[in-house]
């Protein structure tokens, strides 16, 4: 899935091979109602709406996913991407997880950059 993320920049592969299997398909993560994870729902249908223009809980200087601005995107921070405020406790995600291959992060990064939207 690393080489193919260089031809994505969609939230739909992003959902399929990022966020669902690594980050909502375990119900102590990003799943159902989140507690766990500041309420941060990145199951199919529900991530865009909790990502998108919403401010960090943690960093809240920073929106969770700024579109056309991945530097500024807590997304890309914790994803390990670009340099940011990420303190011992909170850490990189995925959780307990290596981080995720340059090449899926790019297609993240690439999302972010053309407005994030909702495809």
């Amino acid at each position: 899935a690393c080489l193919e993320a260089n031809a994505h920049s969609d939230l739909t592969w992003i959902q399929d091979k990022i966020f669902t299997p690594g980050c909502a398909g375990f119900s102590a993560c990003h799943k159902g109602a989140a507690r766990e994870a500041g309420g941060l729902n990145l199951e199919t249908g529900m991530s865009h709406a909790t990502l998108v223009g919403k401010a960090s809980g943690l960093f809240p200087q920073f929106q969770l996913v700024k579109p056309s601005d991945p530097a500024n995107s807590y997304l890309m921070i914790v994803l390990g991407h670009v340099a940011g405020p990420i303190d011992n406790k909170s850490g990189t995600m995925p959780y307990n997880s290596a981080l995720l291959c340059v090449e899926k992060r790019r297609a993240v990064e690439r999302w972010i950059m053309a407005g994030a939207p909702a495809n």
